[in-house]
């Protein structure tokens, strides 16, 4: 089930030294967020790039290419998240390149902007926060007027408009002016996505990410 241009979240587990492949169906903006340990990218255009926990990457995708994500240690798991967009645009062929983003220990509490995102590319037609909350830490965010917001659970657990939600959960609120949000654990981490196009269906929707993968050398 899809949610505007947000298509696809894939939660997957690479063993030391493990590797997945994929094709991308449509014309994409991929989203791949290492949560533990670190990954290569590589694709059928010869680009490779390292992507360790704390950065992110935003793959331009045509329809047929084909990529691989592969632990960069044999000894030790890696956990990425894959967030895919559909793109109306022509694609970049231009490498893509990690973007660093600010330390989520820095500001408790708090939904950061990964602001890095847009100055790399001004165009995206998403927007990514992401933040780390105490047990009954509590925020209210608010959307720009006519965006569509997504929240992912990365670890713990949350009550969002009311609606809670454990660790791999996600739902999808359209037309919202405010969103309180309140964690329910210790360390949780939460994931929001913003973007100018939504499914018109109803306010609010579910979407649960993900299949999760777990990938064995």
């Amino acid at each position: 089930m899809a949610f505007g241009d947000l298509y696809a979240m894939n939660d997957d587990e690479l063993a030391g030294g493990g590797s997945l492949e994929s094709q991308v169906q449509e014309n994409s903006l991929i989203v791949l967020l290492p949560l533990a340990g670190a990954v290569m990218y590589s694709d059928d255009n010869e680009q490779r790039t390292l992507l360790a926990a704390g950065q992110v990457l935003v793959v331009p995708a045509h329809r047929g290419m084909q990529f691989t994500i592969t632990n960069a240690f044999r000894n030790e798991p890696a956990n990425v998240l894959q967030i895919w967009f559909r793109s109306d645009n022509e694609i970049d062929s231009t490498a893509p390149e990690p973007i660093t983003f600010t330390d989520v220990n820095s500001q408790i509490n708090t939904l950061m902007p990964i602001p890095e995102m847009k100055a790399t590319d001004p165009g995206l037609p998403f927007f990514l926060y992401i933040g780390k909350f105490n047990g009954r830490g509590e925020t209210s965010f608010t959307p720009q007027p006519g965006e569509s917001t997504f929240v992912f659970i990365i670890e713990g657990a949350f009550e969002v408009e009311g609606r809670l939600l454990h660790a791999r959960d996600g739902l999808g609120f359209r037309n919202s002016e405010t969103l309180e949000i309140e964690a329910l654990s210790n360390d949780a981490l939460m994931l929001v996505s913003c973007s100018r196009k939504c499914a018109k269906e109803a306010k609010t929707q579910s979407l649960y990410s993900a299949s999760l993968h777990q990938i064995s050398g």
